[in-house]
């Protein structure tokens, strides 16, 4: 099974320096239309709460970690965000961008969507795990440690052979819970929960 980092795919810190070299070959203006809210140095805090890999319902840690937007960055003429996820391991670094219609991680596939803004139920796409993502509805309630929301929208993505994640977010907080699900050992085709993030607060 696939372990996905939140909502989005995430690159080594090499990255960054291939990164800034592209930065200095490209002078063209950005033209990804971008949101207005999340920027250089947004943090985004998230708690994650691990459970048993036999039954997927006994809690066995809770943590939390941060996604910080650290600078801008243009490829090929389109704006992105150097990101940081820092929790108490250390760092990872990837590339995200917030377009008019979602939020994209850049892999080595390109970029690829990972939450669609505006959405509508069955709405459909293939994200950077090469997992396909499908909204199942739409203004949904949700709780998680930053409030209470009732206007989330609910996506699954599966891969070829089962359910691999199920994804709240809106337009306006983005992610709101991510669960990640695997096989039950000894029980093939029986997924169980591995773990939740929920989102804890927001500095943008």
């Amino acid at each position: 099974m696939k372990k996905q980092l939140i909502a989005y795919a995430t690159l080594m810190s090499l990255l960054l320096s291939a990164c800034d070299k592209e930065e200095t070959k490209n002078n063209t203006t950005p033209t990804t239309p971008t949101t207005t809210t999340v920027k250089a140095g947004s943090v985004f805090t998230f708690q994650r709460t691990d459970y048993d890999s036999l039954a997927g319902t006994s809690v066995l840690s809770t943590t939390q970690y941060t996604l910080t937007m650290l600078r801008d960055s243009t490829l090929n003429g389109e704006k992105w965000l150097v990101v940081e996820r820092k929790d108490s391991k250390g760092s990872q670094y990837g590339l995200m961008k917030f377009a008019a219609d979602g939020m994209y991680n850049l892999g080595s596939g390109g970029a690829k969507m990972q939450l669609k803004f505006n959405a509508a139920v069955n709405d459909t796409w293939v994200d950077a795990s090469s997992q396909t993502c499908v909204v199942k509805s739409l203004n949904q309630s949700l709780t998680v440690p930053k409030g209470s929301f009732t206007n989330a929208t609910y996506m699954e993505s599966s891969d070829a052979n089962s359910l691999e994640n199920k994804m709240w977010y809106n337009d306006t907080e983005y992610l709101l819970r991510n669960e990640e699900y695997d096989e039950k050992p000894g029980a093939p085709g029986t997924m169980i929960l591995d773990y939740r993030d929920e989102l804890v607060n927001i500095q943008l």
